[in-house]
């Protein structure tokens, strides 16, 4: 048995010299950018912020927490819960006649293909991208993200 273990390490192949050159290339890269990394040191701030973040675990704002106003946790569920009803209804209704457009057997190849292209590029960025444009164009807010879940909707793979 060792010496078959000893045949195949024998028989890899040499890649010693490019695994030094990829190492020293890759900490020459991390090298030249941490040149442009301005560090001032640790501040206060930082400190402060950690604090309040554990003070605001131990001790939660009890209001916030079972308020149905516009900042608390219930209100903020049921706005999550209707944002994933409505993006994902407004996406099935998209995709239906999408779906017919994209299919080989009852449309033309030229209308099929430009169809499934069209999907490969929904699905080529994800979400968060979205989100971040329709943020841009619609605003912080639910339609931001309605039209978010709409449009990945639209492009769900289909395997």
């Amino acid at each position: 048995m060792n010496e078959n273990i000893k045949k195949t390490f024998e028989d890899q192949p040499k890649t010693l010299l490019r695994n030094i050159i990829i190492a020293l290339s890759v900490l020459g890269m991390m090298y030249w950018s941490s040149t442009a990394i301005e560090y001032t040191g640790l501040h206060s701030g930082g400190a402060g912020v950690a604090r309040s973040i554990v003070r605001g675990i131990f001790n939660p704002d009890l209001d916030l927490l079972f308020s149905f106003r516009g900042a608390g946790v219930p209100y903020l569920i049921l706005e999550t819960m209707g944002i994933a009803l409505l993006g994902t209804l407004i996406g099935s209704i998209i995709a239906i006649p999408i779906s017919f457009l994209a299919s080989r057997n009852l449309m033309p190849t030229i209308i099929s293909t430009a169809t499934m292209l069209f999907l490969a590029a929904v699905r080529t960025f994800p979400a968060f991208v979205y989100g971040l444009m329709f943020i841009r164009v619609a605003g912080p807010g639910p339609f931001a993200g309605v039209l978010t879940l709409a449009l990945t909707s639209v492009g769900i793979d289909r395997k």
